[in-house]
């Protein structure tokens, strides 16, 4: 029953433009359950929410982990390309993962948002082997800023696929130029757009 409620849930947040106005009643009339049954493994609707937004992180973070035999230069690439270009595939899961205000409360720490381990850890290893100048954790954080804006940007529809590709290298070009360098150096550019 619980994963029963969950997959229709999924389904009911992903196609309302705002999952917040997807109500119980909705939810337990599509599963055909009752209010009490859903409440017996999720408390709130909010918890039933974050769960899906969990569900939707772990295949995220699954769809962004960069291949274990690419180069530092190349995983951070990876990194930065893959986040995007699952938003663009996903928008709609994006948008409720990342831009819903009752599921991304964060502490204004970054380091505790899923994912940013990996990117934190192999900004360090870069950073001292002289691929990147600066602090590790400043740089990851502006890493993570410059990619989650064009996913972002992209999924709202301010900008077409071409121009956050072109925006991505660009910017990450302009930012840390000696990474750009060795990725280019391995002919890596890696693709965005879908």
């Amino acid at each position: 029953m619980r994963q029963a409620i969950l997959d229709t849930a999924r389904q009911m947040f992903l196609r309302s433009e705002n999952p917040n106005d997807v109500s119980i009643d909705e939810v337990v009339k599509a599963v055909g359950c009752t209010p009490p049954a859903l409440y017996y493994y999720f408390a709130t609707k909010n918890a039933l929410l974050h769960e899906v937004a969990k569900q939707l992180l772990a295949e995220f973070l699954a769809g962004v982990e960069p291949d274990s035999d690419a180069s530092l230069s190349q995983q951070l690439q990876q990194r930065g390309s893959r986040y995007v270009r699952w938003a663009m595939e996903n928008p709609n899961e994006f948008r409720l993962v990342f831009m819903n205000p009752d599921v991304t409360s964060g502490s204004g720490d970054p380091s505790g948002i899923p994912g940013m381990k990996g990117l934190m850890d192999d900004v360090a290893a870069a950073c001292e082997v002289g691929l990147i100048d600066g602090d590790p954790h400043t740089v990851a954080v502006n890493m993570w800023a410059i990619v989650h804006g064009f996913a972002a940007l992209q999924v709202s529809g301010f900008l077409p696929a071409e121009a956050v590709s072109h925006g991505f290298h660009y910017g990450t070009g302009l930012m840390f130029p000696k990474l750009a360098a060795d990725a280019q150096k391995m002919s890596e550019r890696v693709p965005i757009a879908p």
